[in-house]
Order: structure tokens, then C-alpha cells, then sequence
């Protein structure tokens, strides 16, 4: 089971902190709403799979539908409707660097390759 961070720490709480959580918000509200097609284009490139930490739920607050189980952290709704925001997190590798900054002591399972090695990837050569 994944332990989180303790995001109630004084540290957690500074304002400055909570104002970059804030801002990344609204910035993936405003993309989900404005620049759908860089979001398609993002998500499209990422890689690996969510792996239902909890960690994306506690970003600026505590979400109403997560649930820290003995069986390990679950969304009430994970299977039914989750919003925009939920559905797609993270958009790309800003929104991995907010999440590191409630808890860097549990991985996120999503990654995206630099463009440098994204060169590099396409031109080894085939086997």
C-alpha cells in the first residue's frame, strides 16, 4: 500500500506552495476547456498507467470521493463519472512536478519521454 505524504504538515500549507497547487489547477481547467487539441496531443504521448495512488486527489485539497481504505487509497466514483480533470491527470510533465510537490515519496505510474530521447528512440536501428 502507498503511503502519502503527510500533505497536513506545516509545510504543506505554505503559500506558496498552495498557490502553485492552485495555479496548475486552473491551468488543467483551462486546457480541458481552450486547448483540447494540446490536450489530445499531450495525452497522446504519455505513457505508462495510473496507479491509483491518491496522490492527484489531495492536489489543493482533500477530494470529497477519496477514500484511504485499508485495502489502500480508491475513488467512490472512479467507475462511473470522474470530471475532466480527473479523467485526464496529469496532462503533461507540469502537472507530474505539482504532484511531486504534495508527495515525492510515491511514484506516479505516468511518464513522458524528453525530445531528446524521443531522437535518440527514433534513430536506432531496427533489429
Amino acid at each position: 500500500m502507498f503511503e502519502i505524504d503527510n500533505i497536513n504538515s506545516t509545510k504543506s500549507k505554505s503559500p506558496v506552495r498552495m498557490f502553485r497547487l492552485a495555479w496548475g489547477m486552473t491551468r488543467r481547467l483551462f486546457l480541458n476547456r481552450f486547448r483540447p487539441g494540446y490536450v489530445r496531443k499531450s495525452l497522446s504521448q504519455r505513457q505508462g498507467n495510473c496507479q491509483r495512488c491518491g496522490v492527484c486527489c489531495q492536489l489543493v485539497w482533500r477530494c470529497h470521493y477519496f477514500k484511504n481504505t485499508d485495502a489502500g487509497p480508491s475513488c467512490g466514483i472512479y467507475g462511473r463519472y470522474r470530471p475532466p480533470n480527473c479523467r485526464i491527470f496529469p496532462i503533461n510533465s507540469r502537472d507530474l512536478a505539482d504532484r511531486d510537490l504534495v508527495s515525492q515519496s510515491v511514484p506516479c505510474g505516468f511518464w513522458w519521454h524528453s525530445p531528446a530521447e524521443e531522437k535518440k528512440e527514433s534513430h536506432k536501428p531496427e533489429i
